[in-house]
């Protein structure tokens, strides 16, 4: 349940942080399946 809950907010935090790139922004998604790669997308946030 947490990580649908990130998942939603994921792009409204992207959203409200232009400096990030679009690559990165899709990357994560791309990588969702590896839990490590997860979180290593919430601590750069």
């Amino acid at each position: 349940m947490k990580h649908l809950i990130i998942f939603l907010l994921f792009p409204l935090l992207a959203a409200a942080q232009p400096i990030i790139s679009c690559t990165d922004v899709i990357k994560p998604y791309a990588d969702f399946e590896s839990p490590l790669a997860f979180e290593e997308t919430v601590v750069v946030l």
